[in-house]
């Protein structure tokens, strides 16, 4: 579950938060603070193609997410196995009877 949430930061710096109950206490969670950029209220700057990858690598890797490309192209091909398989025992194409 994700809460998103814009502020002002206070002359303090201090803020506190109220977790709602659909959170459990007792469980961990992460929390990231941050800054925007007075430049990021204009129209961002567009980025290069090298720029978006490592940009979005960095996120991943920042988000704790370990998936990786070549996992990913693992996954999807024992996902077609599986179809595969499937549509055979469905249309008895795996050397069966007709």
């Amino acid at each position: 579950m994700v809460i998103e949430q814009t502020i002002e930061i206070p002359a303090s710096r201090r803020i506190t938060f109220d977790i709602p109950s659909e959170f459990p206490a007792g469980e961990r969670a992460t929390v990231i603070v941050l800054a925007k950029d007075r430049e990021e209220k204009t129209t961002p700057r567009q980025r290069t193609p090298q720029e978006a990858v490592e940009y979005c690598w960095g996120l991943g890797k920042r988000l704790g997410i370990r998936l990786t490309s070549d996992r990913l192209i693992e996954m999807r091909r024992e996902d077609k196995a599986l179809e595969e398989a499937k549509y055979r025992r469905m249309f008895h194409k795996d050397g069966g009877k007709d």
